[in-house]
């Protein structure tokens, strides 16, 4: 990318900009203030107690986000390091993510300007030191976009079933990180209907690997809530009490 009089390699440019979105992150450093039940929820999982009940807050049946939590914990210890490692470690990925997207819809310009717009975006750096699952569901939602795209761009159907089903596995991931994951088939299903209505396009069967993987991951999550609490349906009973319990 040429600045000024100068050329620099976009490689050593992005790196750069890491580097910088990585010590604004540490600098304004937040920590766990306001974090919700989270580090709780995940200290809990550490010590072994994967048991859930209807009556903790809804982010305990997060386990995208709480799982992870706790295996940073086991990993380095339970500290606020620890505990806001894995939204450092996805804002700092979301750095790359929204270069590689820039230069995948646009060009390598777009890409390197993306990333660093979005390296001192203030919710990116605030977020990136607390234990928020926003941050980690939108990191998702934009990993499977770039995956899907990756698809739309293969002509092999065993190339397009690949990353297909990667995006339905992140799909699944940003679900279990925060409900509001699920808004992203608004998005794929407009693009399948744009290509089928204004380009004449026919819908590809390989998108059904797609469903058929978040799908998959969804009983898996419903098991998962029966195992540990008996009941299939317990993050959404969840949800519904802690919406009822906010209303005045």
């Amino acid at each position: 990318m040429k600045i000024g009089k100068l050329n620099v390699n976009n490689k050593i440019l992005l790196i750069i900009i890491i580097l910088f979105g990585l010590a604004l992150r540490l600098i304004f450093e937040v920590g766990m203030v306001g974090s919700g039940e989270s580090p709780i929820d995940a200290y809990r999982v550490y010590m072994g107690d994967f048991n859930l009940s209807i009556e903790y807050q809804t982010t305990a049946a997060r386990i995208g986000h709480v799982y992870p939590t706790a295996l940073f914990y086991k990993l380095f210890g339970v500290n606020e390091f620890s505990a806001y490692l894995y939204s450092l470690i996805l804002s700092i990925a979301s750095i790359l993510l929204i270069y590689l997207l820039g230069i995948t819809l646009f060009d390598e310009k777009v890409g390197i300007i993306s990333a660093f717009l979005i390296s001192f975006f203030p919710l990116n750096v605030n977020y990136a030191t607390h234990l928020y699952p926003d941050l980690s569901q939108a990191f998702f939602t934009g990993l499977a976009v770039y995956f899907f795209l990756i698809g739309e761009n293969k002509t092999k159907i065993s190339q397009q079933i690949i990353w297909y089903s990667l995006t339905g596995i992140i799909i699944g991931l940003s679900f279990l990180t925060k409900e509001s994951g699920i808004t992203i088939f608004l998005f794929l299903g407009l693009f399948v209907l744009y290509k089928f209505l204004y380009k004449k396009e026919r819908i590809r069967l390989t998108y059904a690997a797609i469903l058929i993987i978040f799908i998959a991951i969804l009983v898996l999550q419903l098991v998962h809530s029966y195992v540990v609490s008996g009941d299939y349906l317990l993050r959404f009973h969840m949800i519904e009490k802690y919406y009822y319990d906010t209303i005045p």
